[in-house]
């Protein structure tokens, strides 16, 4: 199995540094770098994902049986994702999920940190245009900007990181829960 390490940058507070397993980045001293999601196609630039499109603002993932949300928190559905996706921070986000009804379905929530990476494609495709499936990568702003998503998942012990992922760069990361990003939410198939 491959391992590369690469420094990532610097904040206040800590150096950045992500190690890649086999095909996909994680952040070193993540108590999730051993449980990288799998890759599922022999191609890793390959979006992970066939998706089943459900033609009512949902796409269902039938490798994992979970069921996304097309357009972000905000945005409208008509066939295609229009206006602005809502920003929150993270509680709100976990607020939103508990409260979201979407296509009369329950059961809504944040995806974990490995289910979204698990439909994201991996970091050896450097020259990625997109780094999620096209029809997950609706710019939250109606222009260009793919922005940043929240998960579910604690980054560290703190309570105050999360991980999220941004659909710009590919990055997943750790951030400060009270900072503002996107949310798509995900439930199961049932």
């Amino acid at each position: 199995m491959k391992v590369s390490i690469k420094t990532l940058g610097f904040t206040a507070v800590a150096l950045i540094v992500a190690v890649a397993i086999g095909n996909k980045w994680v952040m070193a001293g993540s108590q999730d770098a051993e449980k990288a999601p799998a890759k599922r196609k022999n191609n890793p630039c390959e979006y992970t994902a066939d998706f089943k499109d459900n033609g009512n603002g949902t796409l269902t993932d039938p490798s994992t049986g979970l069921v996304w949300q097309t357009c972000a928190l905000g945005q409208t559905w008509h066939g295609g994702c229009s206006g602005n996706a809502t920003l929150m921070n993270q509680a709100e986000a976990m607020k939103a999920a508990e409260n979201s009804s979407y296509q009369n379905a329950s059961g809504w929530r944040l995806p974990t940190k490995n289910e979204l990476a698990g439909i994201m494609v991996t970091a050896e495709c450097k020259d990625a245009k997109k780094w999620i499936d096209p029809r997950l990568a609706t710019p939250i702003d109606g222009k260009d900007d793919l922005g940043s998503y929240w998960t579910s998942t604690e980054y560290g012990t703190d309570g105050y990181l999360v991980w999220y992922a941004n659909l710009n760069t590919g990055y997943m990361g750790g951030i400060n829960n009270v900072n503002f990003n996107a949310v798509r939410l995900v439930r199961s198939g049932s």
